[in-house]
């Protein structure tokens, strides 16, 4: 994954997309809803992307636009 922004930005688009960054492991966001949820793992320069499946298209295509990423 390589970011198109630096991290503190990046760090911002996710927070105005709704996620909340975990405040015991920082290198998850969680966005959860009444009936959805999705949850973003970074690690070093792996994203892994859970949740139910409208927040994880959503999740998916967001990041497509601000990261250049691979689904694999």
């Amino acid at each position: 994954m390589h970011n198109k922004t630096n991290s503190k930005e990046g760090y911002s688009i996710k927070l105005k997309e709704g996620y909340k960054n975990d405040s015991f492991c920082p290198c998850i966001y969680m966005k959860i809803l009444e009936n959805e949820f999705a949850i973003i793992i970074v690690y070093v320069n792996d994203i892994n992307i859970i949740g139910t499946p409208n927040e994880l298209t959503k999740a998916i295509d967001f990041s497509k636009k601000e990261f250049e990423i691979k689904d694999l």
